[in-house]
C-alpha cells in the first residue's frame, strides 16, 4: 500500500493529523490555483474551504484510480468554476438614481409637483413597419420591413 493509500486509510477512521497534514501541504497550492478562477481572494478562500468539506464527505467513494492530490485538485478545480462561473454573473450595482426628482413628492407619497399633461408632450403611434406610410418622417428610426411593428413619435402642437 502506497503513501496515498495509508493516508487514505488514516483519513477515512478520522485521524485528525492526517487531515491537518493534507490541509498544511496543498492549502496554499490550493488557494494559488482558485484565485485563477474566481474575482477576489475572499472568494478563493471559500472554495478552497468548499473543497476540504468536499473532500471529507467523499471520501468513500473514492476509487484510487488517480493520486489522492490529483482527485483533491480536481475537486478543486470544479468547485472555482461553478463559483467563478456564478460569481461573475452577479455584478453589483450601485444604488440608482431615483427616476423621478424626490422633491416633486409630498411627505404622504403622493405628488407635490404632479408632471404635465399639457400639449406639447409627445404622441407615439404605433405602426406596421412593412406599411407605406413607414417611409414617412422619422422612419429613419424604424427597424427594417421583417420587423412587425414600428413606433414614430411625434410632438403635438
Amino acid at each position: 500500500m502506497g503513501a496515498d493509500g495509508e493516508l487514505l486509510l488514516r483519513l477515512r477512521s478520522g485521524d485528525e493529523r492526517a487531515f491537518v497534514g493534507l490541509v498544511e501541504r496543498y492549502q496554499e497550492q490550493m488557494l494559488r490555483l482558485a484565485t485563477s478562477f474566481v474575482p477576489s481572494q475572499a472568494v478563493a478562500e471559500e472554495v478552497v474551504q468548499d473543497t476540504w468539506l468536499a473532500l471529507l464527505r467523499g471520501l468513500d467513494g473514492f476509487e484510487g484510480r488517480s493520486s489522492l492530490k490529483t482527485w483533491l485538485f480536481r475537486i478543486l478545480v470544479n468547485q472555482a468554476r461553478a463559483t467563478g462561473t456564478r460569481e461573475h454573473r452577479s455584478v453589483p450595482v450601485a444604488d440608482p438614481e431615483p427616476a423621478v426628482d424626490p422633491a416633486r413628492f409630498d411627505a404622504a407619497g403622493g405628488w407635490a409637483d404632479p408632471p404635465s399633461t399639457g400639449s406639447r408632450r409627445p404622441r407615439a403611434a404605433w405602426r406596421r413597419a412593412s406599411s407605406p406610410t413607414a417611409s414617412g418622417p422619422g422612419s429613419a428610426s424604424c427597424p427594417p420591413a421583417s420587423a412587425r411593428w414600428c413606433c414614430s413619435v411625434t410632438s403635438r402642437g
